[in-house]
């Protein structure tokens, strides 16, 4: 991993993110297998007469499969009197550690630029990024100017939000006491039923294939989005923060971390995490 594709040797300041690439792809793979364990031992619940729900009450969560793998497959093991057992993930984290540490000494070419260009690079991003938004919102450019238009005006002093919401999946933007422009929940679909091009693109296949690649490239379109959003939020909403910082913030309400700890109401940030994810 240290070696180009023409043979010379990857910069420090590149090697480690190999690395580290392939320590995240090795530890979502092993999540995925637990959540296949999980369903599998869900089915034959099922296949021993038991509904889907009482299958999935019963079943483990995906922890206790996942448990036993981390030590393997995801973190540096330890063995008895604290010596360590070797396995491939305890190498490359050893490996990953001394790289890092290589790559922090090691000077680096410099780059020069002026606060113009970076000005200019973030008035570019966020007009590509409200064009994006305007596609995943089905709005058409206008003629001339070639800028989306239509886009609901967001009632930014009307915005309310209760903290004491614990259901699953809430958050601000469903909070009922705020008067939207729309409803979220069938404005897009909506555009698609009135007006032709959409309705035919979407609607108009009666091949599940070219359905489902209209709907995988929308996706796309919204991870690119929250990418684009998330390079903005960090350029240009004041002190950067630290990625774990601002990877933690939740404006919802999920399963595993519980209620979410950003509000709207007062700008209330409940929690925050410096050092983990």
């Amino acid at each position: 991993m240290g070696v180009r594709p023409d043979y010379g040797w990857v910069e420090p300041a590149n090697y480690t993110q190999r690395f580290a690439a392939v320590l995240k792809i090795a530890r979502a793979l092993v999540y995925s297998h637990s959540v296949i364990e999980r369903e599998e031992q869900v089915r034959r619940y099922v296949d021993e007469g038991l509904t889907r729900e009482a299958a999935e009450a019963a079943s483990d969560e995906v922890f206790a499969f996942l448990d036993p793998k981390m030590t393997r497959f995801m973190t540096r093991p330890f063995g008895q009197g604290g010596q360590r057992a070797p396995t491939p993930v305890s190498w490359i984290l050893d490996t990953f550690a001394y790289g890092k540490a290589i790559a922090s000494t090691t000077p680096a070419e410099g780059r020069v630029f002026r606060m113009s260009q970076l000005r200019d690079m973030l008035h570019t991003l966020i007009d590509e990024t409200r064009d994006l938004m305007g596609q995943l919102l089905f709005l058409s450019p206008h003629e001339e100017t070639g800028e989306r238009e239509g886009f609901p005006a967001i009632p930014w002093g009307q915005l309310r939000d209760n903290p004491s919401e614990s259901r699953l999946g809430h958050s601000f933007v469903r909070d009922e006491s705020t008067p939207w422009p729309l409803d979220g929940k069938t404005a897009l679909l909506s555009r698609v039923t009135t007006d032709p091009a959409l309705k035919k693109a979407w609607l108009g296949s009666r091949s599940q294939l070219s359905r489902s690649k209209a709907s995988d490239a929308y996706r796309a379109q919204a991870d690119e989005f929250r990418g684009r959003l998330l390079v903005l939020m960090h350029m240009t909403g004041g002190q950067p923060a630290r990625s774990t910082e601002l990877l933690g913030l939740r404006v919802c309400n999920t399963k595993q971390a519980g209620i979410r700890n950003v509000f709207i109401e007062h700008d209330m940030v409940t929690g925050w995490n410096r050092s983990g994810t």
